[in-house]
């Protein structure tokens, strides 16, 4: 079995400017929780 490599060989292109501005902003904004609860537990 092949190692995985680190999580910036992956490729994922932004969707910004694709989707409307609140959903952006929800996006982003649940983004930021998800680190939040990683960080903090």
């Amino acid at each position: 079995m092949e190692a995985a490599g680190p999580i910036d060989s992956v490729d994922i292109p932004s969707l910004k400017g694709k989707v409307p501005d609140q959903e952006w902003k929800i996006r982003v904004d649940l983004a930021a929780a998800y680190r939040l609860v990683a960080h903090y537990g």
